[in-house]
């Protein structure tokens, strides 16, 4: 998993990854709307299914503004 989820870095312009250790969360903000489901679709064909059946996955447009920033995470 932490192969698939380091590519990100590569192969779409993330800004951010975590994975959620109490959480079981692996969340991803992009700085490209279109790059949200690339993304998702990149973790859902590449992720094993012990981990996709392990973490959900949340995609997020990063914006530097800290109220949509937290309002986009919390899926608003």
């Amino acid at each position: 998993m932490e192969t698939v989820v380091d590519s990100l870095w590569e192969e779409h312009h993330v800004q951010s990854i975590q994975v959620g250790d109490t959480d079981p969360v692996i969340a991803v903000s992009v700085y490209d709307q279109e790059e949200i489901v690339k993304v998702e679709k990149y973790l859902e064909h590449n992720l094993s299914k012990a981990s996709l059946g392990q973490y959900s996955l949340h995609v997020f447009l990063y914006s530097s503004d800290d109220k949509e920033l937290r309002d986009n995470a919390r899926g608003l």
